[in-house]
């Protein structure tokens, strides 16, 4: 009998250090300073899951540094999945108060789209070539960077809950069981602010494309208005403001496990809470097959058979839906952008299961084993002492007064 926390040490033994040249990403400066000897692996099986394993967290890897404190990273692009799901349930109640028809599944289906796009996540020619003929929506799909800023932007002020506010509670209601706070760091997010030019010209161009076809007579997409700061979308700069405060979050992969446990049960998170419907569920994960992991979506789908999502922070989490969820933390990426460490754990993970979507085959695709980037592994440092303050921050009221300003 296969013993899930035996196969986790042997992945976590075998790859830990073995990230080649990989290294962090270093667009701002405390993005390129993460330890890249960070490396942690969790899972969390979903009850009667075909192998038996019992239904809670397993984990492998350092959570605390040299300082005793937590080791933890941002959320990035890991955070779509989940802003995602929020958006979907603030359309469902727009629409039933206005006594449409529509869901908030179809809403993503026709004003965000779910098709993968060829270009990279944040080429601004990818929606120059799209006039409304093609069927495709101007933002192609939730997670290159133009459909992931509309996502956030349809999840507006509520009565005296901030667009933060909502998003922090829905990542909160998706970790179910687990208590541990999810705090944001302030300093990632000024920083990010700095080099937001390319996103924001993004959002302009988005919101100008919707409003001279809005005016146009041709059909083949549904007509919507993107960032006009009103009750359906927020404006440009708080959309911005607020995609980039939900990728400041920072977690560590059993915070991710137990929210990506929401998704391979089916919507219920281990509280039992229903978080999302079964329908918006498989949105969710089928749209994470196209999407997830960049210009390589297609080819680690591939490879794995499963929904997976990464984040330039070193986050990747993976679903086998009504079986498990993985989630690795290793900040070093590939080319693509995703963690180098990270896929190929999952690899060896579905390796030692025998597990693909498709049917697992008995050549199965074998994980690359890199030259260890160090000749000795190190403990990971105390990121204080690195130079990383990352001013961490849990007071909703006070992020909210951040991005206010």
């Amino acid at each position: 009998m296969l013993d899930i926390q035996e196969i986790l040490n042997d992945v976590y033994r075998k790859l830990k250090g073995n990230y080649g040249n990989a290294k962090t990403a270093d667009y701002i400066p405390i993005l390129k300073s993460m330890d890249p000897e960070i490396f942690q692996i969790s899972v969390h099986p979903v009850k009667n899951n075909k192998w038996g394993f019992p239904c809670k967290e397993f984990s492998v890897g350092e959570f605390k540094d040299a300082d005793n404190k937590d080791i933890l990273v941002t959320i990035q692009s890991v955070s779509k999945v989940f802003s995602l799901a929020k958006a979907i349930k603030v359309r469902n109640y727009k629409n039933k108060n206005k006594n449409s028809n529509k869901t908030g599944v179809d809403d993503i289906n026709e004003i965000i789209g779910v098709e993968e796009s060829f270009m990279g996540f944040n080429d601004i020619n990818a929606h120059r070539i799209l006039d409304g003929s093609q069927g495709v929506p101007f933002t192609i799909n939730p997670y290159i960077n133009a459909g992931a800023i509309a996502v956030v932007s349809l999840v507006t002020p509520r009565g005296n809950q901030s667009t933060i506010s909502q998003l922090i509670k829905n990542m909160s209601d998706f970790s179910g069981k687990y208590k541990a706070k999810t705090p944001m760091s302030i300093s990632t997010f000024k920083s990010e602010m700095q080099w937001i030019q390319t996103n924001k010209k993004l959002a302009n161009k988005l919101k100008k494309l919707s409003e001279k076809f809005h005016k146009e007579k041709q059909g083949g997409i549904r007509k919507f208005k993107y960032f006009q700061d009103n009750n359906d979308t927020l404006g440009v700069d708080s959309a911005l403001a607020n995609y980039t405060s939900i990728c400041s979050v920072m977690v560590n992969s059993k915070i991710l496990a137990h929210m990506s446990y929401s998704l391979a049960n089916g919507g219920i998170n281990s509280n039992g809470k229903c978080v999302i419907s079964c329908k918006e569920n498989k949105l969710i994960l089928s749209s994470m097959t196209f999407g997830g992991m960049y210009n390589s979506s297609g080819q680690w789908h591939q490879k794995v058979g499963i929904p997976m999502k990464s984040g330039v922070g070193g986050a990747i989490i993976a679903v086998i839906p009504g079986q498990m969820a993985i989630s690795v933390i290793s900040p070093p990426l590939d080319k693509f952008g995703n963690s180098e460490l990270g896929g190929q754990v999952i690899l060896h993970i579905l390796n030692k299961l025998k597990y693909h979507t498709y049917g697992a085959c008995n050549d199965l695709v074998v994980p690359r084993l890199l030259k260890r980037k160090t000749k000795k592994l190190k403990r990971v440092k105390s990121q204080s002492k690195n130079k990383l303050d990352l001013a961490l921050e849990e007071n909703v009221k006070k992020i909210e007064s951040v991005l206010n300003n």
